[in-house]
């Protein structure tokens, strides 16, 4: 499996929006991001690099946050350091990102297999109590194609994110999260089609059986990082008491806190 660069960064930015927006050109991202058509062309060739002035450019021209504008800088330093003591300290950064969690990290191209909404939803499905191990019951309790679950099942293996136990498909227990805190298209596709079901559900699902509330605040915006905290940690915390009794159901939980009006700059 191939590890991140900062190529694959703005390879998968580049396929985000060109799927968003057919007409959207590789020139017309070069101008977006701050840099020559040229430029970029080699650069995505490996031809050449980015200085790390650049980059920091580059990376907050992609609407990158500050921790992630300094794993880019650092995936950059990394290649392209002019030193061993910068290309060391790259790697430092590039590390701590790695072993920030203690949830097992997928790298991006690893995610990009499994970014359709469905694969974490066989996983959970194969821990419902009445699961009884068959391909054909995660089919119907899903409501999708028996050939989309049996090649799901095959990329989860090649994962190693499934095992066979017994004759039975099982979850290897594993909690996953991505390895970087990095916007990627097959991110931005995974959370849209959350979202998406989320929007189905308000019509086709009754109150009783979901919770969608709203609420609106004026906010200091420099408290959102440890927002993010509080709510990775709610999150966490109410995945391990939904999961702690019996299992009947698959659920997914979407939260969404987002700004209303234009950010400052």
């Amino acid at each position: 499996m191939e590890t991140m660069t900062f190529r694959t960064i703005l390879e998968e930015e580049f396929s985000f929006r060109v799927n968003e927006n057919s007409s959207y050109s590789i020139r017309a991202f070069a101008r977006d991001i701050g840099i020559s058509p040229s430029q970029l062309s080699e650069v995505l060739s490996g031809k050449v690099g980015l200085s790390s002035k650049k980059a920091v450019v580059v990376a907050q021209n992609l609407g990158l946050s500050d921790k992630e504008v300094t794993l880019f800088k650092a995936l950059v330093e990394f290649e392209h350091g002019r030193s061993e003591k910068i290309k060391n300290e790259a790697k430092d950064i590039i590390d701590s990102y790695e072993h920030s969690s203690k949830y097992k990290g997928l790298s991006l191209d690893g995610f990009k297999l499994i970014s359709d909404w469905y694969y974490f939803a066989i996983l959970s499905t194969m821990e419902l109590d009445r699961y009884d191990g068959s391909t054909l019951f995660i089919a119907n309790h899903l409501n999708l194609d028996i050939e989309i679950i049996e090649d799901a099942i095959k990329r989860l293996l090649k994962l190693d994110i499934i095992d066979i136990s017994n004759g039975k498909f099982i979850p290897t227990g594993e909690m996953f999260s991505t390895s970087h805190d990095i916007a990627s298209s097959a991110l931005k596709k995974f959370h849209k089609q959350h979202i998406r079901k989320s929007l189905d559900s308000i019509d086709n699902v009754p109150v009783d059986k979901r919770d969608i509330t709203t609420m609106t605040m004026a906010i200091d915006i420099d408290k959102l990082p440890q927002a993010k905290k509080l709510i990775t940690k709610f999150r966490r915390d109410l995945c391990k008491f939904m999961e702690s009794d019996k299992k009947n159901n698959v659920y997914n939980l979407n939260i969404q806190l987002i700004p209303l009006a234009e950010l400052d700059t």
